[in-house]
């Protein structure tokens, strides 16, 4: 069960500094018998496997320096992977101890831990102090900054992922139906708001699920695929496509009047009508045909209205 930091045992530092702080980074060339006055008042942290040195929205009142084992840095809400590791001879909280701000992570002991509790007033102690201590505090904040942006960038690649994941359709590529619906309401909002014109083309694939039956699950979803990058090569860049649900598309055409439209959706049916269904390594298949529907933004309307109107 995790602990908070409050109920970790602490053992004090013994008077004679132990080889463990010696040979840390953060105490190269630093005269150790010198400062050990300011280093006896800093508690050892003993912490089981699962234990929390410190959690997320906690605030940080020291930095805690890992003499041995290793915790696990995770993001709220806690997943089975960490974040990131604190290895042996590494800081945590020299930031946020200066910012003010409370921790946004929670801190945990992968293994049975020993960390060593630098508290703030006995921190700049030691820096009034010691150059050298100062020097290597300097030289360990800039790493883990470092590093701290390296882990928001990835964070950030796995957020622009995750949206992407949720946003398109895996068969296809084309965006999805939840894109579909806030995309075709923005795109509503602005046209009304220019006065401008916007139209959008159904498309939806004929006798799909008797192609299904007679070429199976595969050639049906060879046949989603097909269509859709028909779509891509038949619209303009500046349009927005998406699956709509089992067998039809939506093609929103910005800027663009009922003429238009009617022109485009005949360019994507003849694109389709004319494109065999290849499964790749196996066989070529006919080409699926395609109905297609076309309304024009006329008035206020919702995004509903104007796909039930399609």
């Amino acid at each position: 069960m995790a602990t908070a930091i409050s109920e970790v045992i602490e053992n004090e530092v013994p008077g004679k500094i132990s080889a463990e702080i010696a040979a840390l980074g953060l105490f190269v060339g630093v005269d150790l018998e010198g400062l050990g006055g300011y280093l006896d008042e800093c508690p050892m942290l003993d912490l089981h496997a699962g234990e929390t040195l410190i959690g997320a929205n906690e605030p940080v009142n020291s930095l805690f320096l890992l003499l041995d084992g290793r915790l696990n840095v995770h993001q709220p809400p806690k997943m089975e992977a960490p974040n990131s590791t604190i290895e042996p001879g590494e800081a945590f909280g020299e930031v946020l101890l200066f910012s003010q701000e409370p921790c946004q992570m929670d801190v945990i002991a992968a293994i049975d831990s020993r960390v060593m509790a630098i508290k703030e007033e006995t921190l700049f102690a030691l820096i009034n102090n010691s150059d050298e201590f100062t020097r290597n505090f300097l030289f360990m904040t800039i790493q883990n900054l470092r590093g701290a942006e390296a882990v928001a960038r990835e964070r950030q690649q796995m957020q622009e992922r995750f949206r992407r994941e949720t946003s398109t359709d895996v068969i296809t590529g084309l965006h999805n139906r939840r894109w579909l619906d806030e995309m075709l309401t923005r795109q509503i909002v602005r046209s009304s708001k220019d006065d401008e014109p916007m139209c959008i083309i159904m498309i939806d694939i004929d006798g799909y699920n008797s192609f299904g039956d007679v070429f199976g699950e595969v050639a049906s979803e060879q046949a989603l695929y097909a269509t859709g990058q028909m779509l891509q090569k038949s619209c303009r860049p500046t349009d927005l496509l998406a699956r709509f649900d089992k067998d039809r598309f939506i093609a929103i055409l910005p800027d663009t009047d009922s003429e238009g439209a009617w022109n485009a959706g005949e360019r994507i049916r003849d694109a389709i009508e004319n494109h065999c269904i290849e499964i790749p390594g196996e066989c070529i298949l006919p080409p699926v045909t395609a109905s297609i529907g076309i309304v024009e933004k006329e008035a206020v309307v919702g995004a509903e209205k104007l796909i039930a109107l399609a």
